[in-house]
């Protein structure tokens, strides 16, 4: 199955990059880094399923379209997994 993560590189986020992986899964990751860390999942920068793009995922994006790799996830995506910040103080007004 093909996954869309958004805030891939936060603590939830990472982990469960890590298990989609685990199980044969092809991911692609988004975060825009406002409370993740990329350092979150540097260790997969050789894993040929997985491929991280950084943006805000409240910005229109086709994810079939990369900078990396057009035809690792061809479209349909389907979003599938969606976290909130970890942090009250991201996303209180």
């Amino acid at each position: 199955m093909q996954v869309l993560v958004t805030g891939a590189a936060g603590f939830l986020g990472s982990h469960l990059t890590d298990r989609l992986l685990a199980e044969g899964h092809t991911v692609l990751g988004v975060d825009n880094l406002s409370t993740g860390d990329a350092e979150n999942l540097a260790h997969l920068a050789n894993e040929p399923r997985f491929r991280f793009e950084l943006r805000d995922i409240c910005l229109p994006f086709d994810p079939g379209q990369s900078t990396t790799s057009s035809t690792l996830l061809p479209r349909p995506v389907r979003p599938s997994i969606f976290a909130w910040p970890s942090r009250p103080s991201a996303w209180a007004p």
